[in-house]
């Protein structure tokens, strides 16, 4: 049996940030479980940046990532967004 992961969307995250960082960033909050970081696109609106998901086990680290993540810079010139 798989068991059940939460996930958070995060958006305009530079090109150039590494997976460490952005688990550095979300383990603050909680242990995270896994992190998926799209590199390449076809669309011209993510040529600079791309976004990820972050999972977590427990719902509740979740929310709080999200509350206290939200609109923060992440390491990176433009300021990400994360959302649910």
């Amino acid at each position: 049996r798989q068991e059940q992961l939460y996930t958070t969307f995060v958006d305009n995250i530079s090109r150039e940030l590494p997976r460490s960082v952005l688990c550095d960033f979300f383990n603050v909050h909680g242990r995270v479980e896994d992190v998926y970081i799209a590199y390449k696109s076809k669309n011209e609106k993510y040529s600079d940046t791309s976004f990820a998901f972050v999972r977590y086990k427990h719902e509740y680290k979740l929310w709080r990532a999200v509350r206290m993540g939200k609109n923060m810079n992440i390491k990176s010139p433009t300021q990400c967004i994360i959302e649910m």
